[in-house]
């Protein structure tokens, strides 16, 4: 599994552009959490913003059981869905 997937921390750079995206987020009028929370589904696609800049061409999906919420701002499917 290593060789397909890789296990990212949540930084600085993750969180500053998180807290940007969950602005956006309230500004357009798509809040995904409370208006004080800065939540996960923020904070996975923020992550995923910065794995598409860093591997520019590759496929970037986020595999998860939420794809509701997260398909508002990222490439998700369910795990079971992706094929690679």
């Amino acid at each position: 599994m290593k060789k397909w997937l890789e296990f990212l921390p949540i930084d600085e750079t993750v969180l500053d552009l998180a807290a940007i995206n969950w602005a956006k987020t309230r500004n357009t009028g798509i809040p995904t959490a409370d208006n004080k929370s800065l939540d996960a589904d923020i904070i996975i696609c923020s992550t995923y913003q910065l794995l598409q800049e860093r591997w520019r061409g590759r496929y970037v999906v986020i595999a998860t059981k939420n794809v509701k919420h997260l398909r508002n701002f990222c490439h998700a499917q369910l795990w079971q869905d992706i094929r690679f």
